[in-house]
Parts: C-alpha cells; sequence; structure tokens
C-alpha cells in the first residue's frame, strides 16, 4: 500500500467521522407541509411492542395501530414429520453439486409445514374528527427522530391546533395530547374501528373499547382509548364527543 493511499483512506476515516459528529449534534427531523395519502407517508412511533402509524389530517386524523402478538393462524408445530429420513439424501445431493435436486427435496420431504409464518395483523384505527376545520393554513407535521415524537400543527379558524403522539414503554400505550391556543376551542370526536371481519366497539364513560377477532386463526384481541379533557366529554353512537375544551 502506497504512503498517498493510506493517507487518503486516512482522511477520508477522519472526514466520515467528523461529519458524523456533527450530524449527530443536529435535531434530525421527518418534516412535511401535508397530510400523509396514503400508509407508507404516515409518521411511525413505537415502544417495541405497540405501535402506531400517524397520518397527520386535518379534519380526520387517522392512527393505525398494532401490538406484537396478533397474527392470524393459531399456536402450532411447524414440524415436517418424517423430515430427519431425507437429511442424508439432502446432503448427499448438495455434495455432488445438485442444487436444484436439493431443493425440491428438501422441499417436499424436509421444510416446516406451513413453509412461511402466518400473516401479521394490523390490530385496528383510531380517528379523530375535526368536521370544523376544513379551512386550515400553516400546516406542518413532523417526526422527530431523537424523542420519537409525531406533532402536527395547524391554524383553522383563527384558532392554531397542534397534536403530540408518543408511544411509551413505561406506560405501555401509545399517548396523543391535543391543545388549542384560544380557551375551549377544541370541539372533536373520537372512535375507532379495525379491518377485521369480527370486530365489535362498545363505549363506557370516557372509554371506548374495541374487541377484535382474526380471520382463519383463534386470537382475539381488545384495545381501549381513554380520554382526559378539560372540556365537556358525553358519549353517543359508538364516538367520545368532546366540546369546549382547551386541552384532550
Amino acid at each position: 500500500m502506497s504512503s498517498q493511499y493510506f493517507k487518503s483512506v486516512v482522511n477520508l476515516v477522519c472526514m466520515v467521522f467528523l461529519c458524523g459528529l456533527s450530524y449527530g449534534q443536529q435535531e434530525l427531523k421527518l418534516w412535511y407541509k401535508q397530510p400523509s395519502r396514503q400508509w407508507e407517508d404516515a409518521l411511525p412511533v413505537g415502544n417495541g411492542k405497540l405501535a402506531g402509524m400517524v397520518f397527520g389530517g386535518v379534519t380526520n386524523e387517522r392512527i393505525q395501530f398494532n401490538e406484537e402478538t396478533l397474527w392470524t393462524g393459531e399456536p402450532r408445530s411447524y414440524a415436517h414429520r418424517g423430515a430427519h429420513q431425507y437429511l442424508g439424501q439432502i446432503r448427499t445431493l448438495l455434495n455432488e453439486g445438485k442444487q436444484k435436486e436439493a431443493e425440491a427435496l428438501a422441499t417436499k420431504e424436509f421444510m416446516s409445514e406451513p413453509l412461511r409464518q402466518m400473516s401479521y395483523q394490523a390490530f385496528g384505527d383510531l380517528y379523530l374528527d375535526f368536521p370544523d376545520h376544513a379551512h386550515f393554513s400553516d400546516y406542518k407535521r413532523e417526526l422527530n427522530l431523537t424523542d420519537g415524537l409525531v406533532r402536527v400543527s395547524y391554524r383553522s379558524n383563527g384558532t392554531r391546533y397542534a397534536r403530540e403522539v408518543f408511544a411509551s414503554y413505561p406506560g405501555k400505550a401509545i399517548f396523543i395530547k391535543l391543545t388549542s391556543d384560544q380557551k375551549g376551542k377544541l370541539d372533536f370526536s373520537v372512535r375507532m374501528d379495525a379491518i377485521h371481519a369480527i370486530k365489535k366497539v362498545k363505549g363506557a364513560g370516557n372509554e371506548l373499547i374495541l374487541h377484535v377477532k382474526v380471520a382463519h386463526g383463534i386470537l382475539e384481541g381488545v384495545a381501549r382509548v381513554k380520554v382526559t379533557t378539560d372540556g365537556r366529554l358525553t358519549q353517543a353512537d359508538g364516538h367520545l364527543i368532546i366540546r369546549n375544551a382547551t386541552t384532550a
């Protein structure tokens, strides 16, 4: 290795390292000037067990959430009966360079049954509806990559509204804080839904409870959303309705 080449490599490593230090000191964010139009553009939050995709809509905020244990299917053994009898033949074929023959035999007689795991499932959707916010300006949504906090803010009807969403590992929940910069101007409703064919939503006090059962399997799940607010809270037709609030 020439001395000039060695110096170039050292300089490149130092430059990348210094750039990394400078980059790491900045506040890293993903930010947008419009709500998400599709799932891939939503912003994620998660605590390792419970996660959500925040769409950032204005008149209709959608947060699709999931939980790590909700799958289709059921507990089962994936063992292929009699698989050990074919291990020697598969090894021989591989040693002879007969890769395709070995793969075909392994797929038929050795691999797990079924070959693939069952499907991971979205648990449900939380919706926050703001029907009076159709006209808005100064919109921004962002994900802070350092603290995992999603923020949505905009101005409507002379009031600035803001939402903050994060997932807490100690709290074992996803938290959403809503505020308005004018007292008593926060009016919205909360509802839950799911893509599962078997689902049911019921209300109890300041809570909504979603019960789902996966198709082609035995797993069931229950999710709850609870609202605390300085406004007036009522319930009707599976919705929590909040009026004259400043924060929730």
